[in-house]
């Protein structure tokens, strides 16, 4: 009989099996030893491993063929049944590196779901299968197979959603950072220059695929430093909502993909300025029936139309405002360099000759 690995006298068989491949038995062991102590392990310091026994005269089948196969379906399962974790800065959880804090990362949102532009969103998915199956490519031509995206819009214009979406679709671990801007007055967790070493280091580290999301509301604060291409790639401005990213929505909420009230919906948001997340809340507030909830969305919409056009009219009024009272001034300078020009200088006073 011929053992692939030598077992400690002391360790622990935890379980058998026995199998057949090509006529030939296979014995694996599955058994448990504690290095530190040279004795039965326990739960906290047990490290458990595989033995396996098979004939000599399959040894050269079995390590050419057999195992190679074993090793490829080991990764194949551990793929699938693999936890996806997000990594940001500052504490998410129990699980700590260094600054970075991590989760595993648990959120039903994917690209069916995402009321996103569908032109962007085939570009993004597009992006991303391309650097999936390209690393050969990074290899050959000598750069971190990595990959980073910035997302940037409006407060609730679903970065946080694309996030997920693009984690679940890829499977593999996310690093999050949201960029506000860098002041160096300020007091930050986190400089400009440590932001910056800290992704280029790990560009040049990393040996699987990366991808970090970078997420702003500001992106005309962020120093061009972190969006040269390289660091930020790909960039993806998250709008506010659209006619065809409110069909996505009235399908995960109602399950409907027309009514009689969608034309209306869509000429209100060519005028009004509106986040996916405003007028999700609003489809949450019935109870699955569309005609209310439709309903409610043009009431909305029809009532950040009014808002908008007063807040506009407001800006107008300021606006004139300040160019009246810009005049007003001028007009007072100009008078006060008339009556000055007008006196003339002082008259000599009779003196003694």
């Amino acid at each position: 009989m011929f053992s692939l690995t030598n077992m400690p006298s002391t360790s622990s068989v935890l379980s058998t099996y026995t199998s057949f491949v090509a006529s030939a038995m296979l014995v694996w062991t599955k058994t448990s030893f504690d290095e530190d102590t040279a004795s039965y392990a326990t739960e906290a310091s047990e490290r458990k491993s595989i033995h396996l026994t098979f004939h000599k005269e399959c040894k050269d089948k079995i390590l050419s063929t057999y195992l190679p196969y074993v090793a490829e379906r080991s990764k194949a399962i551990k793929e699938t049944n693999k936890v996806v974790k997000l990594y940001s800065l500052g504490s998410l959880g129990r699980d700590y590196d260094g600054p970075w804090g991590s989760i595993n990362f648990e959120h039903p949102s994917t690209f069916d779901t995402l009321a996103m532009d569908p032109v962007l969103r085939k570009e993004l998915l597009d992006d991303l299968d391309r650097f999936v199956r390209r690393k050969e490519f990074y290899k050959r031509v000598g750069k971190a197979w990595k990959r980073g995206y910035l997302l940037y819009g409006p407060p609730g214009t679903g970065k946080s959603s694309l996030i997920a979406s693009m984690a679940n679709y890829l499977n593999i671990e996310l690093e999050n950072r949201t960029c506000g801007g860098y002041n160096p007055l300020e007091q930050s967790q986190l400089t400009l220059s440590g932001l910056l070493n800290f992704v280029d280091g790990l560009w040049s580290s990393c040996g699987d695929e990366r991808v970090i999301v970078f997420s702003t509301n500001y992106k005309e604060k962020l120093d061009p430093a972190l969006l040269r291409p390289g660091r930020m790639d790909m960039h993806i401005h998250m709008s506010y909502l659209t006619p065809s990213g409110f069909k996505v929505l009235a399908f995960n909420y109602l399950r409907i993909r027309s009514h009689s009230l969608f034309s209306e919906i869509e000429e209100l948001l060519k005028e009004v300025e509106v986040t996916p997340a405003e007028v999700a809340e609003e489809l949450v507030k019935s109870d699955d029936d569309a005609d209310i909830a439709l309903q409610g969305v043009i009431d909305f919409l029809q009532m950040k139309k009014e808002l908008q056009s007063t807040n506009v009219e407001e800006a107008e009024a300021g606006q004139q405002e300040n160019k009246r009272q810009k005049i007003e001034v001028e007009n007072t300078e100009k008078k006060n360099r008339g009556k000055k020009n007008k006196t003339g200088p002082p008259k000599k006073g009779k003196g003694r000759p």
